[in-house]
Parts: C-alpha cells; structure tokens; sequence
C-alpha cells in the first residue's frame, strides 16, 4: 500500500472539507406537491444588503450552492395550494436539507430542515410560544362566558400571557442566550420596538462575535439611530416645505412645545388617530402647544389629497423624493404612525404618544 500516497489524499480532505464546512453554504430541498418552477430566497448579506435569490426547481427538488460565513436568517418562500407561503431558516455555513410537503398550508408547517442547529434552536422556541399563545387564546375565550366574579382573575391572566408572548420571553432568550443567532434575531425585534435602553443594554451583553456578525451590525446601527430620537436628547433640527412651498424648519418652533407627527396618507392607523391630534391640538393650542405633521408620502397628489380631505389647522410639511424617509431612518423610525414631544428647549419629553396617553401628557407640562 502506498502510504505517502494515502497520506496525502487524507490532507487534502481534511483541507477541502473545513473549506466547504465553513465558507460554503448548500441548501438542498425535496418538497412534495410543489408546483412551480422556482423558490424564493431573501437574506442580508455581509453588506447588509437585501438580496433575492431565485432557485430552480425541478419536481419538486431543489439545490443552491453560495459562499457562506456565517448564519443567516433566510426567508424562503414557495407557492402553497393556491397562495405563497413562507418560512424561517437559519441557514449555517455547510448543508441544510429542507423537506415536506406543500399540499396544504398545515402540511408546509411541518417542514423539516436538518443540518442547522440555531434552526433546532428556532423550532424549539417556536413551539414553546405556540403553547404560551394557546394559554393566551384560551383565556380570553374563556372570557366570553366568565361570571363576573371571575372576570378579574382571566383578564390578568390574558395579560400575564399577552406579555410573556409580545415582550418576556423574548427579552428573556436573548438574556439568556447571548451567543445564539437566534438571539440577534429577536433581538432585532425588539431594537424596533423602540426600547432604546433595554436593546442597549440586551446587545451589550451578546458575546463579542456576535456584535460583528451581519446582523450585530444592523443592531448596532438601529441603535445608534434610535438614539438620535431618545427621551432627553434635542432633536435634531430639519427643513421640510408645506404645500405652498414654504420651508419650515423645526427650530422655528423654539419656545413652544410641538408634537412632531410622522404619518402618511395610505396609513390607516395614522388617519385613525388624526381625531386624538385634533382634540389635543384644540385643548392645548393657546398654553404654547401645537403639532408639525410630516408626511411620509412618496407622491404629493396623494398627500395634497389627503390634507383637502382632513382639513386640519397645524402646518403640514413633506420631505422631497426620499427625504422624509432618510429623516425617520436617522431616527430609528421603523413603523408609524410615530411622534416625538419636544420642549420648548428642543429636547425630546416623549415619543410615540396616541390616544389619551398624549392628553394625559400635555396636561402634565401644560397645567
């Protein structure tokens, strides 16, 4: 037997291996009743861009090889009976097989992936939510039907589940686990919530390497935005115009108290709570309060619009093609309706105030 020889076959796998294992990614898939042509893959890549991939598939089979570095959150959505459907895969460096079934939308909830322990991770946490909202299902139905007597105790219950389900669990996972990439996941949810301190301080306890990570630095980014809009620090100031044209700057509003609103036209949620910002406005329009409304519409027809539409007394600005946008990111503005109260003094007193919390409020610092 030629030992020198063998030897040397033995390196060179042990060399191409941990290549393949750790800079490589392939995703192979055998899905039953799978009716179409191509899947659908998007990921951030290391640059923390977007991408889309389109697989070919063929009966129902599939294969992608890509660079790879390091785990990824990949959405992978495919055509379910009549509709698209999509699922979570944390894909690592090496090979993942997804199979199943795509016949119904129960059957493409049980797909399965090997080869991925932060996805072993995912199903695991997946399932224990699945039973907290079935407590918190339960009980509000339970609700329906209560005794008086017994309402009290099922709404607690109801909310102790709400919170375990919307904020606990999570924020206690990625306490928990700081060197997990299911962590940065939730923890991302949780940056875009708006919790300013507890992402700060949930993100500072994730071990080293995985701060740097493609998804530690979009963390990190979403933070250091979110920290330009916190309580206690001046806003920023910008210059937007109103519908004549004219440029309105924040700084114009020095001495006074201004809830600066971002909303749009297509929001619904933003039109819904345009009857609270009037209420507010005409309560407290002569004790040194008012609003500037900054729209996040792309056309102008539509916000111009909107404004004949709602007829409202406060001065209403838009930012120029994408300048509205650019202002929220520099915010860490993720969703609206959203609203900073700023002091006469330009500092923030508060952000995202709807309803009778804003009213509660101004009557705090006005009265």
């Amino acid at each position: 037997m030629n030992y020198k020889k063998s030897y040397t076959i033995l390196c060179v796998m042990l060399l191409v291996l941990p290549a393949f294992a750790f800079g490589q990614l392939k995703i192979t898939g055998d899905v039953k009743n799978l009716n179409a042509d191509s899947i659908l893959l998007i990921y951030a890549s290391v640059k923390s861009k977007q991408e889309k991939v389109k697989i070919p598939v063929h009966n129902g089979q599939f294969e992608w090889l890509s660079s790879w570095t390091e785990t990824t959150a990949v959405n992978v959505i495919m055509p379910v009976g009549k509709s698209k459907m999509s699922f979570m895969l944390f894909a690592e460096p090496g090979e993942q097989k997804l199979s199943g079934d795509a016949a119904t939308p129960a059957t493409f909830k049980e797909m399965s992936v090997t080869g991925s322990n932060t996805q072993s991770e995912y199903v695991q946490y997946c399932t224990q939510m699945a039973n907290i909202y079935a407590k918190y299902s339960h009980a509000k139905e339970l609700l329906k039907s209560a005794a008086a007597s017994e309402v009290p105790e099922l709404k607690n219950q109801a909310e102790t589940y709400y919170r375990q389900y919307f904020v606990t669990e999570n924020d206690n996972y990625v306490e928990q686990h700081p060197g997990s990439y299911l962590s940065l996941e939730l923890l991302l949810k949780i940056a875009n919530t708006g919790a300013y301190d507890k992402a700060k301080r949930l993100f500072e306890n994730l071990q080293p390497a995985m701060r740097t990570t493609v998804k530690g630095r979009m963390i990190q980014a979403q933070l250091s935005a979110m920290q330009n809009g916190s309580i206690g620090r001046e806003m920023q100031d910008f210059a937007f115009n109103d519908p004549a044209g004219k440029t309105i700057r924040l700084a114009d509003y020095r001495g006074k108290f201004v809830l600066v609103d971002f909303w749009a036209s297509w929001c619904a949620p933003c039109r819904a709570e345009t009857p609270n910002l009037l209420t507010a406005y005409q309560t407290f329009k002569d004790k040194n309060f008012t609003i500037l409304s900054v729209s996040c519409d792309e056309k102008e027809d539509k916000w111009v619009k909107a404004l004949k539409e709602d007829q409202l007394p406060w001065v209403q600005v838009r930012g120029s093609g994408s300048k509205s946008f650019e202002l929220m990111t520099y915010f860490g503005i993720k969703n609206i309706p959203s609203s900073f109260l700023v002091d006469p003094s330009g500092k923030i007193l508060a952000k995202d105030l709807r309803g009778d919390a804003l009213t509660v409020k101004l009557k705090q610092v006005l009265e």
